[in-house]
């Protein structure tokens, strides 16, 4: 039970800590012991597992978060290599398992073909939308989060990244998306002594969204760096660099969904006194 504890408050350090909320300046932290040991000879296997956002729906180049994420590792020399059935996007390593529609029961239902097919050394999870957008038992949506990663716990001592999801622009769909992500932290598989690790995407919303429920590519710059930085904290101990999160940047390109179809309308948003404002379209 200590050994539980300690664990969930290591989780809940680096989320708390490393979870960029879009009001929050980047955190200074200083160098600490990893949590993981980094093989700078290794290139890495990563699964990322989720729906139509790890596959990028909103992103009119369907890169999702992955391409940032992957630019970022690559720059710290984390070697990495995209592994999965499924691709989408420009990026050179397009592969994973995101399936557009699909809930956390139905990504269960495939993890051990996922897991036994790729053998990989990280497990990225980003699951829960269509839960919650179909009120699928919501309660219960975050103990079946539990039970897909114990599955992966079953058969791979792999290094898992479960992040909190991405917000709606629907008030009492995003209410509930609230009360899933608080309880994530607590789940009885979250812990660096279980080698599994939050990652805060739950200000991932507003500005940062395409639609109802998909980040447009703000909100997946967003998504990559929040993930890159517990990557940071996990794998070096704060050393690696990083810049600045594009929340707190002075300028960003929103794209929303058009009605009409084709592409995203996007216009140009810049900080004034702390606050968004709308520019010119691009």
């Amino acid at each position: 039970m200590i050994k539980q504890v300690r664990a969930a408050v290591a989780s809940l350090i680096v989320t708390t800590l490393l979870g960029c909320s879009q009001a929050a300046a980047p955190v200074a932290l200083a160098s600490v012991t990893p949590f993981e040991e980094w093989d700078r000879e290794k290139t890495y296997r990563v699964l990322a597992l989720g729906d139509s956002i790890t596959w990028g729906v909103g992103d009119d180049l369907r890169n999702a978060y992955r391409r940032d994420l992957k630019s970022q590792l690559d720059g710290v020399g984390f070697k990495t290599n995209f592994v999965g059935s499924v691709m989408s996007g420009t990026l050179n390593d397009p592969e994973h398992e995101g399936h557009p529609g699909w809930t956390i029961n139905q990504i269960r239902a495939e993890v051990y073909s996922y897991m036994a097919t790729y053998q990989p050394d990280i497990v990225l999870i980003h699951l829960g939308t269509n839960d919650i957008g179909r009120n699928d038992n919501i309660s219960t949506a975050h103990a079946r989060l539990n039970a897909l990663i114990t599955q992966i716990r079953n058969v791979s001592t792999a290094t898992v990244f479960v992040m909190q999801i991405a917000g709606f622009m629907n008030t009492t769909l995003q209410t509930a998306t609230n009360s899933y992500n608080a309880k994530i932290p607590y789940m009885s598989n979250v812990g660096s002594a279980n080698s599994v690790y939050v990652v805060n995407q739950s200000q991932v919303r507003g500005l940062m969204l395409w639609n109802n429920n998909h980040p447009n590519t703000f909100g997946y710059s967003q998504m990559a760096w929040n993930l890159f930085s517990v990557f940071r904290r996990v794998y070096s101990g704060n050393v690696w660099p990083i810049g600045i999160a594009p929340a707190n940047q002075t300028a960003a390109n929103v794209c929303t969904r058009n009605p009409a179809g084709g592409a995203s309308i996007c216009y140009i948003y810049v900080k004034e006194n702390g606050q968004w404002v709308r520019k010119n379209r691009t």
